[in-house]
């Protein structure tokens, strides 16, 4: 059985994994780790960060400086847990 698409896993991680926040932001240290995570539980093969960024990018998601110097996701945050 062939693996699904690139943008298949990152829309099923999203769903599973994140939700809209408009007041909030996800680093992508934090993000970069969800889906690393997330990948690994359901045996799929890792997805590079570049790749992350560009399919958030495609879903029309911005990317912006944190205070700290990072970079994040402006207006996403994770899913909390149950």
């Amino acid at each position: 059985m062939p693996y699904p698409s690139e943008s298949d896993v990152l829309a099923a991680h999203f769903s599973a994994c994140i939700e809209e926040a408009p007041d909030h932001r996800l680093a992508n240290a934090d993000l970069h780790a969800s889906v690393a995570r997330w990948v690994a539980e359901n045996r799929l093969p890792p997805i590079s960060p570049k790749r992350i960024a560009m399919g958030l990018k495609a879903a029309g998601y911005r990317q912006g400086n944190r205070n700290d110097g990072g970079r994040s996701w402006i207006g996403l945050r994770l899913r909390r847990a149950g």
